[in-house]
């Protein structure tokens, strides 16, 4: 009976069904809780200094040390891993390469190619540089070592004569 009838009912009640609606709308906002969980103490290093300087040598300068030495200092409450990586050395109109081996100009260094180390009391042997992260020693909480760079120029005939040669030398510490 209703589908009989809803065809003459619908177009009395038509006006009837229809609203208008008016207003503001509120977009609808969420929240997103976040934490974070600091450890005891995180991996931090501190240095004595920012700069060193190798001071004026020749090409072919074998073993010299910078100054002043480098205090590394563990500024952290854990252990820690301390790594090192040296740069390439660049200059105006010049370009040493960072080698990490033994060679000397005596024997297979070659051209536009030098050595950069680190001697230090704590270590037995001068840990030789190259550009990817090497190990260097642990460090226990607030302990402090000292290292003193050590450069091989590039050998005679380089380039880089009567040139300022500028490299980094990157630490680096991780926790244990």
């Amino acid at each position: 009976m209703v589908q009989t009838l809803a065809p003459f009912l619908v177009p009395s009640f038509e006006g009837e069904l229809t609203s208008i609606l008016s207003g503001i709308g509120v977009p609808s906002t969420g929240t997103v809780a976040a934490q974070v969980d600091i450890a005891a103490s995180a991996a931090c290093v501190e240095l004595s200094t920012a700069a060193i300087d190798f001071g004026n040598l020749s090409l072919g300068a074998e073993d010299a040390p910078a100054s002043p030495i480098i205090t590394i200092a563990n500024c952290s409450g854990v252990d820690e891993t301390l790594y090192a990586a040296g740069t390439d050395a660049d200059g105006t109109s010049s370009h040493w390469s960072l080698v990490d081996s033994s060679a000397t100009c005596a024997d297979t260094l070659g051209l536009d190619s030098y050595r950069l180390s680190l001697a230090s009391p704590s270590l037995v042997t001068p840990l030789s540089l190259s550009t990817s992260n090497k190990t260097v020693q642990s460090l226990a909480p607030a302990q402090a070592v000292d290292h003193t760079a050590r450069i091989f120029t590039a050998c005679p005939g380089s380039t880089g004569a009567g040139r300022v040669m500028t490299m980094f030398i990157n630490y680096l510490v991780t926790g244990e």
